[in-house]
Formats: structure tokens, sequence, C-alpha cells
């Protein structure tokens, strides 16, 4: 990201997108995107999700948006944590040097 600043390709007052996973942004993530917003961006740590309720919810709310919401439970119960950092200012990187003395 710093790169492509210094290339003039993106602004550091705009938000994007950076998925680890090549993936692309879908209805779950915006939505804890929102909720990371609502929380003046702060980074979100979530332990346990209690998804037969928020399943149920989606379906009565917006049911457009249960099969992301299903897939996202599939994907989720594979790990016992979930970090998501919906927004992070740019930085410059640290680079790691490791020094081996004889």
């Amino acid at each position: 990201m710093y790169k492509a600043f210094k290339d003039s390709l993106i602004n550091p007052n705009e938000y994007y997108f950076i998925s680890i996973y090549d993936q692309t942004l879908d209805d779950t993530q915006r939505f804890w995107i929102q909720k990371g917003r609502d929380y003046k961006w702060q980074g979100l740590l979530i332990e346990s999700i209690l998804w037969d309720n928020v399943i149920k919810s989606i379906e009565y709310k917006n049911p457009s948006l249960s099969p992301a919401f299903q897939n996202s439970r599939i994907v989720n119960n594979s790990f016992d944590k979930v970090i998501i950092i919906p927004c992070s200012p740019l930085v410059t990187p640290i680079i790691k040097i490791n020094i081996y003395a004889r």
C-alpha cells in the first residue's frame, strides 16, 4: 500500500478493501466493516457468534443477504476467533532484519 501511495495510485484519505485471501467484498464483510464504523473504526475480536439467531434475523430483515451469511457461517466456524480490522491508517512498514552473531 505504501508503494501504491508513493506511485500516486491510492489516496491515504480514502478507504480500500484488501483481503489476504484474494476474495471479493461480500455482504458479510460489508456488515462487519459497518460495525467497525459504528465503533469508530476500531478492530473487532469475534470469539463466538450465535449463528442461528443471526441467520434468523437476516432472513427476516433482508432475505437477499442470507446466502452470504450462510457461507460466512461455514467459513468462520473453522476458526476459534476472528479478528476484523475495518480501517487502518497508511503506515510505513518496519523492515525486520535478522543479525546473527558468531
